[in-house]
């Protein structure tokens, strides 16, 4: 017999700033699930994009140790802190957000306005 469905912890996550929670059963039956919800502020209210990515695990011991690296698992986590060290290319922005079609002056101009934001600490919308 299988353990109910519970919220086991919420954490946010010190590398990433981002609310990491960890259940067992509640997305996903009979698994332990690790689910990355963007950074939040400190009324709990979402700042910027929701994430969503989640990992699943057979046991709590792993789930635990997965959650705790939200940039290995989660591709929001990972495209925000390439964006932050400057890893995250035109081409990356091209293909995230604009459309087919668009100049290449369009990209160059996006592009430019969107890392100027991450500059000065915009978080990505």
């Amino acid at each position: 017999m299988s353990p109910e469905p519970r919220l086991i912890s919420e954490v946010i996550n010190r590398q990433t700033g981002t609310l990491i929670q960890v259940d067992f059963g509640i997305n996903e039956a009979d698994h332990y699930q690790a689910t990355c919800y963007g950074k939040h502020n400190a009324q709990g209210e979402l700042i910027g994009r929701s994430h969503g990515f989640c990992v699943n695990a057979d046991t709590l011991k792993s789930i635990q140790r997965i959650a705790t690296d939200p940039l290995g698992w989660c591709e929001e986590c990972q495209r925000t802190h390439a964006i932050k060290t400057g890893e995250y290319t035109k081409e990356q922005f091209a293909e995230d957000y604009m459309e087919h079609g668009t100049t290449e002056f369009e990209i160059d101009m996006a592009f430019q306005f969107f890392t100027m934001g991450i500059a000065f600490g915009k978080e990505v919308v």
